[in-house]
């Protein structure tokens, strides 16, 4: 129980989980490489997993989730990861980045598509952030905003539902000094912390282990071997010690001429 397992039971009564299981993670590039078929749900499901080991193995540890509180209601920290990581997933379209790309620059350049699109959003805050998201043709984060019109959409006769995952969202989303609905800064700045550092590992395990590239990583070694926030060796983020990594997908599967043409 509790409001991941709410959200997760609303996205599988209208069939969200089958959707994914039919978008592959890596979109159009998948095209290129006839290894990369796994899809957005296994996506789902491996950064679910890694937020259970973590919360089973850091429990009592500077590492562990905790809970927050949002607007008076305390969530457990593993809720919110979980809730961050659908709706995260929600939003994106059939060939994910090339879909959403396309979008964008329709939303660029019909004002009417782009208020469509925001036109149920009433936090100032909020809409003003996907507002720069269009205006600086930021790409990689126009999927929150389709996720944000579908959590309207899905939840549109209960406003109730609606205004918490709506601020659940935002808590993400948004920066430190733009949220209000959040009492310990610090925390939160933990959980969002955590939740890029799963997005990281979560990406590199699949996209290295579907693909040409000669390298793999053990994902439970990993989480067991370090503090999960910071590397106390060198105060170090976790994520940074990756990113030779991340590098090497974009440059041999992301960006490679193969992918791109």
């Amino acid at each position: 129980t509790g409001i991941s397992f709410d959200l997760f039971t609303k996205l599988n009564e209208i069939g969200e989980f089958q959707r994914q299981k039919n978008i592959n993670h890596l979109g159009l590039i998948s095209f290129s490489f006839n290894t990369l078929n796994h899809t957005r749900y296994d996506y789902f499901i491996i950064q679910s997993v890694l937020s259970e080991l973590i919360e089973n193995n850091f429990r009592g540890t500077t590492s562990a989730q905790g809970s927050l509180n949002l607007n008076g209601v305390s969530y457990r920290g593993n809720e919110l990861l979980k809730v961050w990581f659908m709706l995260s997933n929600f939003g994106h379209c059939k060939n994910t980045v090339g879909d959403e790309k396309s979008l964008m620059i329709f939303a660029s350049k019909r004002r009417g598509f782009f208020s469509k699109l925001t036109k149920k959003i009433d936090d100032s805050d909020l809409f003003n952030w996907a507002k720069k998201v269009v205006e600086k043709f930021d790409y990689v984060k126009f999927h929150h905003i389709i996720s944000i019109y579908r959590i309207y959409k899905i939840f549109k006769r209960n406003i109730a539902k609606q205004n918490e995952f709506i601020n659940i969202y935002k808590a993400l989303l948004l920066p430190q000094d733009r949220i209000s609905v959040v009492s310990d800064k610090l925390k939160l700045d933990q959980l969002k912390t955590m939740y890029n550092n799963i997005r990281t590992l979560s990406i590199i395990a699949l996209d290295t282990t579907n693909s040409h590239i000669p390298i793999n990583i053990d994902i439970l070694s990993t989480i067991l071997s370090f503090d999960f926030n910071l590397d106390k060796f060198q105060g170090r983020k976790l994520s940074q010690l990756f990113n030779p990594l991340i590098n090497l997908l974009y440059e041999k599967l992301y960006l490679s001429q193969e992918a791109q043409t």
